[in-house]
């Protein structure tokens, strides 16, 4: 092997190392504005996640690095399937919530119809 080619691999490892933390750091970002509600927030990560993440994946992953890429990718998905499930519930909330209004509304309808 090169120098030039062993320095540009060296280059290009460190590189996807730098992304892939960039990549959960974003990631864990994500969790803690979702567990704290902060749905804006976590569009705004998961807007900043998106090409970091394709980046990674157009570069195929050193045969050394694969057990690392699958650790990282798991960890990703664990914390995407926790963000899912806290979307879900304040979705349910929030769906709740509106019924209730359009219920009220409903009634102050009837009952402005009622007056004489």
């Amino acid at each position: 092997m090169t120098k030039h080619l062993a320095q540009r691999r060296t280059t290009v490892s460190v590189s996807a190392e730098t992304q892939w933390q960039r990549v959960l750091d974003l990631t864990d970002d994500m969790l803690r504005a979702a567990r704290e509600a902060d749905w804006e927030s976590v569009a705004t990560l998961e807007a900043e996640r998106q090409p970091v993440v394709v980046t990674i994946f157009d570069c195929p992953a050193e045969k050394h690095n694969v057990r690392k890429v699958a650790e990282n990718v798991q960890h990703i998905v664990d914390a995407d399937v926790e963000i899912r499930r806290l979307g879900e519930a304040r979705l349910s909330d929030l769906q709740d919530a509106l019924a209730g209004i359009k219920q009220k509304q409903k009634v102050s309808l009837a009952y402005a119809r009622s007056e004489p």
